[in-house]
Formats: structure tokens, sequence, C-alpha cells
């Protein structure tokens, strides 16, 4: 379960132990047979899959997600621990906000085979850090971002794009692209080493 806590599971007398206001501790009974299921509600959903798959958290869906897949925000969540993304995925924001609670590092880190397209009008919020972080450790890979349609706001930038830094030859490039077709960044591209690209055609850079 993720989010806030609306009931327990009491399994000595099967029994939801809610949790309510004014409903504090009243039990409900329930009783779930064998081969049954029960939704206790979606934070992030894969509708690519048929049937579609929802998860608890965004880590979650971003690990069983193949390369080329979607997935949309059901609700406003926090993402307590950064994110690596070495795959090609959509996040579908849907309107909803997005906030990374560490102070560490970035929300989602784009690197290796990672291709991330953001869109969906929601909102990547990095109080303490960075939602979006790009970077690459080989001159053969370009990792990309594409920023169509969201908010990208953070406490100390909005994008980080890192090229070659720390490789040798120091010469030689390794690349990595942020394209911005749209959205908003609030906090700031910042863009370092060799390789690093960012282009811009749409949105707002502030």
């Amino acid at each position: 379960l993720a989010g806030d806590p609306q009931f327990t599971v009491n399994a000595a007398n099967s029994s939801l132990i809610g949790w309510e206001p004014g409903n504090e501790g009243m039990p409900i009974p329930f009783e779930v047979s064998a081969g049954e299921s029960f939704n206790f509600g979606s934070v992030v959903t894969n509708t690519t899959k048929s049937p579609t798959v929802s998860y608890c958290d965004l880590d979650t869906a971003v690990s069983a997600a193949t390369s080329g897949d979607t997935l949309r925000a059901d609700v406003d969540f926090t993402v307590p621990t950064g994110i690596a993304v070495q795959k090609a995925l959509t996040l579908n924001t849907n309107g909803k906000t997005i906030t990374y609670s560490s102070p560490n590092s970035a929300m989602l880190m784009v690197y290796g085979a990672g291709d991330l397209t953001v869109t969906g009008g929601g909102v990547l919020d990095a109080p303490d850090a960075t939602p979006l972080s790009l970077l690459s450790f080989n001159p053969a890979i370009t990792p990309k971002i594409t920023l169509a349609d969201a908010t990208i706001s953070g406490g100390f930038r909005s994008v980080s794009i890192q090229g070659h830094l720390y490789h040798n030859p120091f010469t030689e490039p390794y690349p990595v692209l942020f394209a911005m077709t749209g959205g908003t960044t609030t906090d700031g591209i910042f863009i370092q080493g060799l390789g690093a690209e960012l282009i811009v055609s749409g949105g707002t850079v502030t």
C-alpha cells in the first residue's frame, strides 16, 4: 500500500480497522476466499500492458516495465528515494503532483539505454534536490529525456544534464540529450560535460 493509511488488517478476527475521521478503530468485517483478489487502489498504472497493471509505487512500476511502456500517475504521491531509468519509458503525469522527499541526488536518474518522455501536464517537484538528472557513462549510448508537457520544479535546478566529466580520454564526448518540446522548468537547466546537448523547441524555461 502507498499513501496515507486508511485502515489496517486484523488477521486475528478477519476485520479491517478503519482510520477515517470519526471511525477510528472501528472494525469492519471482511472475508477473502482462496483465489479471490481485491483492489486497494492504484498509485501508478502501466497502461501499455494488457490488461493494465497497477502498482503501489513508481520505483516498482519502473522496474517491472518493458521498454516502450507508458506509466500513468493515478494520484498525487511522494517518491522517497531516487529511481534509475535505463529503458525507454513514458511517464504520463496525468495532472498529478509527484514529490521527491529526499535531499539526495535526483528523483529520476536517466542513463544507459534510458529514454524518458515526461508528459501529462502534471508536476515533478523536488524541493531539496533535482527532479530530472541525465548522465552518460558510455560514449556509444545516448541517454535521453524529452519534456513534452509537465512542470519540473527543483530546489537547486529543474534538470541536470551531464556529459563527459570523469572518464579518460577527457576529449571524448559522452552524449546525452535533453529535448524540451513543451512544459515548464521553474528552476533552470544545468548542463555540463562534453557531449551534453540541450534542444528547446517549445515550453518555458525559467
